[in-house]
């Protein structure tokens, strides 16, 4: 996938430098779910995909059709077809769908290991001759 078509934005509250490599390998390595989680947590908020979802007319604050992608990457075997924009934003998901669920975590310790594949992929595309490119785009930084 050529960089100029991968293009990733840091928009997240905890994007405040580049895409945190070491992180996501904790996760990785996390030697137990409580571990696992909590690193989780950290990397899945380093992007926002609310910013590319489209609001529901009658009600903005809903987003009835939001994260179709994620929830496509959640049922296929294989994440190649997927822009690394996509992969992130569907970790985003997962982040708020258990924060809108139980929040403790439990939602998250049972899809690990498509978690951690989706991590994976994202880690191999970094370390290749042609990474994303991080556009970090934090409100914190403009």
């Amino acid at each position: 996938m050529p960089n100029a078509q991968d293009i990733v934005f840091l928009d997240g509250y905890a994007a405040n430098g580049p895409w945190p490599l070491e992180l996501a390998e904790a996760f990785l390595d996390a030697p137990s779910p409580d571990r696992a989680v909590h690193a989780f947590l950290q990397l899945a908020s380093w992007v926002n995909a609310y910013n590319r979802e489209e609001p529901d007319p009658l009600n903005p604050i809903d987003r009835p059709g939001a994260f179709k992608v994620a929830r496509q990457i959640e049922q296929v075997s294989s994440l190649t077809r997927f822009c690394t924009q996509d992969l992130l934003d569907a970790l985003f998901y997962f982040y708020r769908r258990d924060y809108w669920t139980s929040g403790d975590g439990s939602s998250i310790v049972e899809v690990l290991p498509k978690l951690r594949e989706i991590v994976r992929e994202v880690v191999r595309r970094v370390r290749s001759d042609q990474p994303p490119t991080f556009v970090l785009q934090n409100s914190q930084n403009s």
